[in-house]
């Protein structure tokens, strides 16, 4: 038994979540569009130079970072798995339901582009997009473990078996790095702040819609862009940290097998 990932098997196990991705991605790049056209032109017929207007623009510009990092990390993570995953006796999820949890991601995020308008609608949307991420992470966050662990599982045999000793110890080194990432992290935590302020904005939102309260719409929307920012913030350093540790250990293995 040999610890020896193949990108090319688990991409066509992975090929139902792979077309549902791509049509979330699809479903994004085309309301995406219609939503920036539709909102500009409507805030063009009445735009007024004020804090208000400028923090919607803020918002937007934000939220269209946030879906962009969401295409960009879905697909980096993606390769990363089937680089360097190859758990023993498993065969990734690709039934509806992955297609379901990824187009439910993938309409929350682009509803935010049309709520990013009005206060309140935002507040709601954000609600509800935190809400949908609740299961989508929870059956993610089984699945990458028992991958892990299965990965664990056959790579540690190699090295008791002292089968291709070199290499594996270095796919250890990458199958910790992924485990450090997704689920040693406090991705937990940092849900359950988001949650929680994203109940603090819906407050403001009512707020500003039942009593016209400028100021509640004002802080209503920085209250959404720090929370979008920070957050964004944080994972992408742990990305980063990741990404950095997982080059290394690439360099490694190349090294390692020019000596076999």
């Amino acid at each position: 038994m040999i610890y020896k990932p193949d990108p090319v098997y688990m991409k066509e196990r992975s090929k139902e979540i792979l077309i549902a991705r791509n049509w979330g991605i699809g479903v994004i790049s085309t309301l995406l569009g219609l939503g920036f056209f539709i909102s500009e032109l409507e805030r063009i017929r009445s735009v007024k130079p004020d804090a208000m207007n400028f923090l919607y623009l803020t918002l937007f510009a934000v939220t269209g970072m946030l879906i962009f990092l969401w295409i960009w990390a879905t697909q980096k993570e993606l390769d990363l798995f089937f680089e360097w995953l190859d758990p023993e006796r498993y065969d990734p999820p690709s039934t509806i339901k992955e297609t379901l949890l990824i187009l439910s991601i993938a309409i929350a995020l682009i509803a935010l582009i049309f709520a990013s308008r009005n206060p309140l609608w935002y507040s709601v949307t954000f609600s509800i997009y935190c809400i949908v991420g609740v299961p989508v992470w929870i059956y993610t966050e089984n699945e990458i473990r028992i991958a892990i662990e299965k990965s664990k599982s056959r790579v540690n045999q190699d090295i008791s078996n002292n089968v291709n000793i070199d290499n594996a110890k270095i796919y250890l080194r990458a199958v910790n790095t992924l485990e450090a990432y997704f689920l040693l992290r406090p991705m937990k935590m940092r849900s359950y702040i988001i949650a929680i302020a994203s109940v603090v904005g819906l407050m403001l939102g009512l707020n500003w819609k039942l009593t016209n309260s400028y100021m509640s719409g004002i802080a209503c929307y920085i209250l959404f862009i720090a929370i979008i920012v920070v957050s964004e913030a944080i994972i992408g350093y742990w990305r980063v940290k990741r990404d950095v540790e997982i080059r290394e250990i690439a360099a490694d293995l190349r090294e390692s097998s020019r000596k076999v």
